[in-house]
């Protein structure tokens, strides 16, 4: 089974107190931005969630072909 490059995404406190998740392998593919990459999150739990879903090492999908 092959995985799938891992991003490594950072979290990061704005000055309003907002967090965001900052992943620059993301923003160098502008087509696909997960959503909560780079959007204010209130949460700093749900924040840590998206960051820790984001990283997760994923099989990469195969097609089976009947």
């Amino acid at each position: 089974m092959q995985l799938r490059m891992v991003h490594q995404p950072k979290l990061v406190q704005r000055a309003d107190r907002r967090w965001i998740v900052v992943c620059a392998d993301c923003e160098r593919d502008r087509e696909s931005m997960p959503v909560g990459i780079n959007s204010p999150i209130k949460s700093r739990e749900v924040a840590e969630l998206i960051c820790h879903n984001h990283c997760e090492r994923r099989p990469i999908p195969v097609r089976r072909q009947t």
